[in-house]
């Protein structure tokens, strides 16, 4: 396996074994208030030229926005980091190659949760 990741790592992607996931996951977290133009950007200028890479390579394109997967109820029975880890487990797990986390944490929300 060690040899396989080499391969990818040094851009020889000519006789790989076949992949069995066809996602391609970005993950974006952070305080919801945090990167909100940047969050934007991405929904409204970079998702549909992924989507569209995505698709001529017979992939398929997901982007997981935490801002709409947490309800208000969860901050009220502290239960949002462990939906927002959840959620990384599952693009970690769904997505073909590397997931890929986009997070800005400042220093007042520290953590001991593990993914």
């Amino acid at each position: 396996m060690e040899a396989l990741n080499r391969q990818v790592l040094e851009g020889r992607l000519n006789n790989l074994p076949p992949e069995e996931k066809t996602d391609v996951v970005v993950f974006v977290s952070s305080t919801f208030t945090d990167m909100s133009i940047e969050r934007n950007y991405i929904m409204n200028q970079v998702t549909s030229e992924l989507n569209q890479y995505c698709l001529k390579r017979k992939l398929a394109f997901r982007f997981l926005d935490m801002r709409w997967g947490v309800r208000d109820e969860a901050s009220v029975d502290h239960t949002t980091e462990e939906i927002v880890l959840d959620a990384v487990r599952t693009a970690r797990e769904d997505s073909k190659g590397p997931f890929f986390l986009v997070s800005r944490l400042n220093n007042t929300h520290k953590t001991k949760a593990t993914i």
